[in-house]
Order: structure tokens, then sequence, then C-alpha cells
């Protein structure tokens, strides 16, 4: 666990950023005086770090912890933090060489893969550069998906380095391409996933068909969604928006919307029955997984058609201990654990009534009586002003867990 210390004093502070700057300033290692010019002092840098990865500015945290090591070497706090950026910055670092790629690069499969190997220092680093590339460059083919006329475009992998446009048999078949020719053990896999056109207790058929890719690395193949990282579909209209999530997703996660016509691409120790995969509502995994919420549990309660919380998108790292299903009992008490370093509180919100934590350490703590009608868990992150929603539950009153409905 990291914490705030002044680097003058060696206390561990564990107020808001703002109060940190103050408590930093009165030890003596804190901001200049107003009209005093002076160059920044690590805890000050160390404060911006912070504050940049509450917002979820990896780039500019990572550079605001290195430069707090570097005016302040050896200091723990410090060097713990940076180590948790460093792996985000290499890998924003090779991101940012993808998509650096000239025209003369990305005439053909063999050029682009030349170029985007040169970068890559193991098969892990190739199929990440590739990634990046290909979400970034290649856009939906939404016209031909509603229309379903595939016959007017040609989607093998030269057509679509072309035209710059696919479906998702079309990514697939580029990413298996370059893929190989940059020496990864690539494959294209086909199957049904509860995308875009997917509705609850539809039957899944071929028009409800997809492709995605895996990769080898080491003795295990990892799946990748290079259509779903590249953006989503909006009416008629293709929203470019670069999604990392489905760049070597756990398998355990990735076939809760994916399913493969073959059982062992499942890439898992016991392999999913279809029925059981068609039984599972449709759920919005990633932030899940970002508050760290148990697959196990996630796969349990979707068996017993119980519905999952819902989980709002955040940027900071944050970790939960909390129920995973939304419906609460509202005869029984319940208690959240929201961990993070970049957060300065957590709150739960019923019926315009607020429920305040207690803080230890990087750590807040709730502990209410489940309550009918809506239960908000709320959070504020170093920097910000206003709360926002982290988990929405149902309070219901007594009696089973409320079955979802088809």
């Amino acid at each position: 666990m990291i914490r705030f210390h002044c680097p003058s004093c060696g206390m561990a502070l564990s107020a808001s950023a703002i109060a940190c700057a103050y408590i930093v300033m009165i030890c003596g290692e804190g901001v200049a005086q107003q009209g005093r010019s002076t160059r920044p002092k690590p805890a000050e840098c160390y404060i911006s770090a912070l504050q940049h990865l509450a917002r979820g500015d990896y780039k500019e945290a990572h550079e605001a912890a290195r430069q707090a090591n570097k005016l302040r070497p050896n200091y723990k706090p410090y060097e713990q933090l940076l180590a948790k950026l460093e792996p985000i910055a290499q890998r924003d670092k090779l991101r940012d060489y993808a998509l650096a790629a000239g025209k003369d690069d990305e005439v053909s499969v063999e050029l682009l893969a030349r170029y985007l190997k040169k970068e890559a220092k193991d098969d892990e680093s190739k199929a990440w550069l590739l990634y990046c590339w290909v979400t970034d460059r290649i856009a939906y083919d939404v016209k031909s998906f509603l229309s379903g006329d595939y016959t007017k475009k040609d989607y093998s992998p030269a057509g679509v380095l072309k035209q710059r446009l696919a479906v998702c048999d079309g990514y697939s078949k580029l990413f298996t391409a370059v893929g190989k020719e940059m020496g990864l053990d690539a494959v294209s896999i086909a199957g049904h996933a509860k995308g875009f056109g997917y509705r609850e207790g539809v039957e899944l058929d071929d028009k409800l068909g997809h492709a995605w890719n895996a990769v080898k690395i080491g003795d295990k193949w990892r799946p990748i969604d290079a259509t779903w990282g590249a953006g989503s579909v909006d009416g008629e209209q293709f929203k470019k928006a670069f999604n990392d999530f489905y760049f070597f997703p756990p398998p355990q996660a990735f076939i809760l919307s994916h399913y493969p016509k073959k059982p062992e691409e499942q890439f898992l120790d016991t392999a999913i029955a279809l029925d059981q995969f068609k039984s599972w509502r449709k759920v919005a995994i990633r932030p899940l997984l970002k508050c760290e919420f148990a697959l196990s549990a996630i796969q349990d309660k979707l068996t017993h058609n119980i519905r999952i919380v819902e989980a709002f998108p955040v940027a900071c790292p944050i970790k939960v201990q909390a129920p995973v299903e939304q419906e609460l009992d509202s005869r029984k008490r319940y208690t959240i654990k929201v961990e993070s370093l970049v957060l300065s509180d957590m709150a739960i919100l019923h019926a315009g009534k607020w429920y305040f934590s207690t803080k230890r350490g990087d750590a807040f703590t709730c502990t209410f009586r489940g309550m009918e009608g809506e239960i908000m868990v709320l959070i504020k992150p170093f920097g910000q002003k206003e709360y926002m929603s982290l988990l929405k539950y149902q309070g219901v009153k007594g009696g089973d867990p409320v079955r979802a409905t088809k």
C-alpha cells in the first residue's frame, strides 16, 4: 500500500491533494512564495502525479512521477508510484510508434510488418503494436454490416489495407496476416458475440456471427478483438474510440461476450456450453474488472440468472470489495470497501441521504443496512470537486435476490 509522505519530516499524510500541498509547504518542502521563481519541488511533482493518475492521464502522471524521483532519488513512495506507471508508459511509447507509421510503411502486409516489428522486443509487444495500428487505421464498415451485403468490398488483407474499411472478418484476417509476417503465432477465430445487434433471448445465428483473433504468448493463447477495440456502432455511424480492454482480456472474461465455434478456442480449463453462454445476460464487464470483482463470482451470478451490479467506468486505479449482485436485501447489513491511491473520499447515497465512509490508509469503508430503492456508491478522486458514480445497487424488500427477467 502506497501512502503520501512529507519529504521533509517523513510524516504520513492522508488528506486531499490540496491539504497535502499545504502540509508539505509548512514542512519546508512546499511551493514557492508568490512572485518568486524556483524549480518544482519533489513533493509538488508527486502530488501532480497523483492528480493526473486520478483523472486517468497516465502519460502526464508518469512524467510527474519521474521528475519527483529525479529530484529526490531513493525515496520509497516516489519509487513505488513510478514503478506502477512505468509499464503503462512503455505501452504508450509503443503505441505512439505504431501510429507514426507513414504511408510508405502501410502499402503492403510485408512493409507494415517490417515497420511495426522494428520497435518490438518480444511477441507481446509485437501484438500490442499491431493491435494499436489496426484499431487506429481501420474503420468499421457500418453500411455493409447493416445491409448484410458484404460482396461489394474486398475484405482480404490487401483489400482492407487499401480501402481502410472492414467488418470483423476483415479486421481478423488483416491482423492474422500481418501478425504472421511479424513472426507471431496468430490465428483468426469465428464464433458468436454479444455486441451491436444482439438482443436478450434472440437466437444466435450466422447474422450475429463474429470474428476475432488469438496470439500464442509462450505456451498460452491470448484472445484479441481489434474490431471492438477500434470503436463502436452508433446508429448508422462508426464511432472511433480506442479500447485497450480487448487486447489480451482474461479468457474467463472474454467468454462472457465471445463464443467461438471451436470449444478449444475458448482457452479455458473447462469449456463453457453454448446453452450456458446463451443464458448469460449481456454485461458490461470492463468496469467490473476495473473494480477487481472476481470473475468466478460474476459467472456464478449470471449462471443463476441474478442481475449484476452496474459499475461505471472510472479512469483511476481502484479495488472494490462489495456485493456483486445488483439487488440488496433490506433486512441485511452490507460493507463496501474501496481502496485507491488517488481517492479523497467515498460515500453511499440513498434517497437524498449521504452515508460517509471511514478512512484507513488508502481504504474507505462504509457499512450500512440494505434500503429499498436505488443505492449509489460514489467516489471523489484527488483534485476533483464533485463526486462521481462508481456502483449502482437496487435495494429490495427481504426475500431471495431478484432474478433477472428476460
